[in-house]
C-alpha cells in the first residue's frame, strides 16, 4: 500500500456536486494519516503526516494563479514526527483563528503540539511559532476551530479515549485553562467546525455510527445523537460552507468498499442529507477524507494506493 494522496475538487452548487477525476499533486505525496485543509486569504492550505516511513508534518498550499494544477509544487516540513504503531490515527489539525492560521498534532508519541504561523516567505512556506502544549494527551489526531473569540481543541484522552475540550483565548499565552470532558468516547479523531452559533463535533462511536453532539459554549455539551444514520469507517470531517448555509461532513464507507461520502444539514442537528458518493474518487478503506472549501469550490483530499493514470 503505497499511501498516496491525491485530491478532487467540485463546484459551487452543493445540491447537485459533480466531483472531478482524481488528481495527483505536484509530487506523490504519501500520508498514513487523514490529511487537512483549511482556507485562509487567497490560499487552500494543506497539511498531512508523512508515510509509515517518514512520520513528519508536511504542508503546501493552493491558488488559482499558481502552477502545477493549482498547488505549490514545493512543500514544507513543520516538525519531526514520531513512529507511531498505528500512524492512520494520528492526524494534524489545522482553523484559522484572529486571522493567524494554527495547527495541531501529535508529536513524542502521546503529547499534542500546537504552532501559529507568523509570517509567510516568498516561496510560500510560512514561519511558524510553537505555543504551549495542549494540556492532554493522546494518541489520536485533534481538531480544531474558533468559536467566540476562542480557539478550541477537540482530541481523546489516551487510556480511555474519552473526548476531551481545551480552550486557547491568547496563542501568545496557549492553553491555560486545562481540558475537560465533552462525554463521549471514540476511538478515532474527532471533528470540530462552528454552525448556527454552535461548536458542533461530529465523531465514530459504537458499531462506527457517526455520532454528533453541540455546545453554546464549549463547556456544556448536548447528549450525543445519530448524524443521519450515517456510518464510517474512518474519522470524518467537518466544513461549514458559508455561501450556502450549510455544514457538510466527509466520512468513509464502512462496509469496506474504497468509497467517501458527503452528508450535509442546513439547518438542524438531526436533519442530515441522504449519503452523497464523492464519485470517480477511489480511496483506500480506512482512510478518511479532509474536507475545504476555497473560493466557490470544494474539495477533498484522501488516500489513494496508486498514482493517477492518464
Amino acid at each position: 500500500m503505497k499511501e498516496i494522496l491525491k485530491w478532487t475538487s467540485a463546484d459551487f452548487d452543493l445540491y447537485s456536486l459533480t466531483w472531478k477525476k482524481a488528481q495527483d499533486f505536484p509530487s506523490s505525496y504519501r500520508s498514513s494519516a487523514t490529511p487537512a485543509l483549511c482556507s485562509h486569504g487567497t490560499k487552500l492550505w494543506l497539511m498531512h503526516r508523512g508515510d509509515t516511513t517518514n512520520q513528519n508534518i508536511f504542508y503546501t498550499s493552493y491558488e488559482e494563479t499558481t502552477g502545477s494544477n493549482g498547488w505549490n509544487p514545493r512543500e514544507w516540513s513543520i516538525a519531526s514526527g514520531d513512529t507511531f504503531a498505528n500512524p492512520a490515527n494520528a492526524s494534524p489539525a489545522m482553523a484559522v483563528y484572529n486571522q493567524n492560521l494554527v495547527c495541531a498534532f501529535n508529536s513524542n508519541k502521546i503529547d499534542i503540539l500546537s504552532y501559529a504561523a507568523i509570517s509567510e516567505n516568498n516561496d510560500g512556506s510560512i514561519n511558524w511559532k510553537l505555543m504551549d502544549g495542549i494540556p492532554g494527551t493522546s494518541l489520536i489526531g485533534p481538531s480544531l476551530a474558533e468559536f467566540n473569540g476562542v480557539l478550541w481543541c477537540a482530541f481523546c484522552e489516551d487510556g480511555d479515549n474519552t473526548l476531551l475540550i481545551a480552550p486557547c483565548r491568547d496563542i501568545t499565552k496557549g492553553w491555560q485553562d486545562g481540558a475537560w470532558s465533552v462525554g463521549p468516547k471514540t476511538s478515532m479523531a474527532p471533528a470540530l467546525a462552528v454552525f448556527k452559533n454552535e461548536l458542533w463535533c461530529v465523531y465514530v462511536g459504537d458499531n462506527r455510527a457517526l455520532m454528533i453532539t453541540t455546545s453554546k459554549n464549549g463547556t456544556d455539551w448536548t447528549t450525543p445523537i445519530p448524524l443521519g444514520g450515517h456510518t464510517s469507517d474512518s474519522p470524518p470531517t467537518l466544513c461549514w460552507i458559508e455561501e450556502q448555509g450549510v455544514i457538510a461532513c466527509v466520512y468513509g464507507d464502512s462496509t469496506g468498499r474504497p468509497i467517501l461520502y458527503l452528508t450535509y444539514t442546513n439547518f438542524k442537528v438531526d436533519a442530515w442529507s441522504w449519503a452523497m458518493p464523492i464519485s470517480n474518487n477511489p480511496r483506500i478503506p480506512k482512510t478518511g477524507g479532509a474536507l475545504g472549501y476555497h473560493y466557490g469550490k470544494y474539495f477533498v483530499a484522501y488516500h489513494s494506493e496508486v498514482l493517477t493514470e492518464d
